[in-house]
């Protein structure tokens, strides 16, 4: 088995080629990466990018850790700081601190993510396929921190870049129907929380990553996190092609069955038309609120819980992008 490496002018992924393309989206596996060593990834660099997005509320996220990996994701509260108030206070507390679409307010991440994503396409011989989505994120948290189990309904290519970061992944063969649907019926969703009490562990994959390290994440895979002794940074982009779009709506089709369908209604169907026009009305009332409010829990209710809605019916007014 050889390695194929692929250099960018910045940023370079050193993955096993053939393994990748019989692993990609089946299995997690580990990569080698140089972006630890990139200026952009530098704690005054991010500071400096959190002071920016500190404007642009929908992008970032400062979330308390949790008290265990099997603690229920929702149960965890924001945390009332902007973003680069965070980054100062990281070794006073447990947060952590998601930065979403850095592309859009850096053009420096814009690029990185475009020749990290061309490297990836051409291992995986993606020249012909349509991308449909493609986005990067930056995840800066305290030392002794966890991130409870969850799944994310996407592809994506972690590199760690600081500190100590243990993962503990399982293959997406895990999820049961009755989860892939609940989550999927309704719309996308940025991530679906789930038990981590009851999975085989013979499908846990528990990566230590360092500084230079990092894995590729199968759409659906499960996960729980935990930090070592040190901050922790880590940078991540997800992609979807139309194929890989394609695949997983004939999966979805393919496991539902009618009666599973009824189980979980299309909210139009449950609520009908006045449902709707109160949906809508809470829609319209959180969202002019939110931008005043101090209530970070319900900012969080909001963007994890109602946004899926919001998309499904298109209300105005509403960022629905995950």
């Amino acid at each position: 088995m050889t390695n194929m490496s692929v250099s960018a002018q910045a940023g370079h992924l050193d993955i096993d080629a053939e393994r990748f393309r019989r692993l990609f989206d089946r299995e997690p596996m580990e990569f080698s990466h140089n972006l630890s060593g990139l200026e952009l990834f530098k704690i005054e660099s991010l500071r400096a990018l959190a002071k920016i997005m500190d404007e642009h509320p929908g992008d970032y996220s400062v979330t308390s850790g949790a008290a265990s990996g099997g603690t229920n994701f929702f149960s965890v509260p924001m945390m009332p700081y902007k973003a680069h108030e965070a980054i100062e206070n990281l070794d006073g507390g447990a947060f952590r601190i998601l930065l979403k679409r850095p592309e859009n307010h850096d053009p420096r991440f814009k690029a990185l993510m475009l020749d990290l994503y061309e490297q990836v396409k051409r291992l995986l011989g993606l020249d012909g396929e349509k991308l449909v989505r493609l986005e990067g994120a930056i995840l800066i948290t305290s030392a002794a921190t966890i991130t409870p189990f969850h799944y994310d309904p996407e592809v994506g290519i972690f590199s760690h870049i600081e500190g100590e970061k243990i993962y503990h992944v399982y293959s997406p063969g895990v999820i049961r129907e009755t989860e892939l649907e609940r989550f999927s019926i309704c719309g996308p969703v940025a991530l679906a929380p789930v038990e981590l009490d009851g999975r085989d562990p013979d499908r846990e994959h528990v990566f230590r990553l360092t500084a230079g390290k990092g894995f590729h994440q199968p759409q659906n895979a499960p996960h729980w996190v935990e930090t070592g002794s040190s901050r922790s940074i880590s940078y991540t982009f997800v992609f979807e092609t139309e194929a890989m779009r394609a695949v997983a709506r004939t999966r979805l089709d393919a496991e539902g069955s009618a009666e599973k369908q009824r189980a979980f209604p299309h909210p139009t169907e449950a609520a009908g038309i006045e449902g709707r026009r109160r949906l809508e009305w809470r829609y319209r009332s959180l969202h002019g609120r939110l931008g005043t409010s101090g209530c970070f829990l319900t900012r969080f209710q909001f963007d994890w819980d109602l946004r899926r809605l919001a998309w499904r019916y298109a209300l105005p007014g509403v960022d629905t992008q995950v």
